[in-house]
């Protein structure tokens, strides 16, 4: 039923690129529009049956794999983290 929004959420994520790809780690929210993502990101979880910690950890998991490669913008994170709690959901 959630995957319908999946290309929605690819389409806006793949115009965004907000994230500093540095050695440096960038701040949890580092602007609004990735704290409007962020905020998407909990309440499709919370939709989807997820608990909040839930969503948080498959998060926080997420964003610790993207700055130890230093490979991905802060959007791309989000968005990986959103891919994940929809195969916790249906999987």
């Amino acid at each position: 039923m959630y995957l319908n929004l999946l290309p929605r959420w690819a389409s806006v994520f793949g115009g965004l690129k907000l994230g500093r790809k540095s050695a440096n780690k960038p701040p949890l929210v580092s602007d609004n529009s990735e704290s409007v993502e962020l905020d998407e990101y909990f309440h499709t979880a919370q939709e989807l049956g997820l608990s909040r910690y839930k969503a948080e950890e498959i998060f926080n998991q997420t964003l610790r794999k993207a700055r130890r490669r230093s490979e991905l913008s802060m959007s791309d994170g989000i968005f990986r983290a959103y891919c994940t709690i929809h195969l916790h959901a249906y999987h």
